[in-house]
């Protein structure tokens, strides 16, 4: 017996928005590299975002989704990364803010060359 499937997602638009959400986040890469953040996410980093914090993928990786032709791909290969949320509010401790030396105070700065494409008037 042959099953013949599509995977769900097989014909849509893959990419991840920047966003700010009610859930906080906290990732980890454990392995390879992460897509969103390519440069300056190492094996062995995390990230917190915290409820409705703006967070996405860099401008490089916003403007190699956008103009992908839109077929089935492999991504991630060889990456292993975890993200656990919760809808309580996580802080980071005054360690990780400040004496392990390790917080990226320019974390910011990967989206500072994102395109502006929405337009304050909308018609409905």
């Amino acid at each position: 017996m042959s099953i013949n499937a599509t995977p769900v997602s097989g014909s849509t638009y893959h990419l991840t928005l920047k966003l700010g959400n009610c859930m906080s986040e906290f990732m980890g890469l454990i392995l390879g590299a992460y897509e969103a953040k390519e440069g300056g996410f190492l094996p062995g980093g995390a990230s917190l975002h915290s409820m409705m914090t703006p967070h996405g993928p860099d401008d490089k990786c916003f403007e190699g989704a956008s103009k992908a032709e839109l077929v089935p791909q492999k991504i991630a290969v060889n990456t292993q990364a975890f993200m656990f949320e919760s809808s309580l509010s996580l802080a980071i401790t005054k360690w990780g803010a400040e004496t392990c030396q390790k917080l990226d105070a320019k974390y910011y700065e990967c989206w500072q060359n994102l395109p502006k494409l929405f337009s304050e008037n909308i018609n409905v």
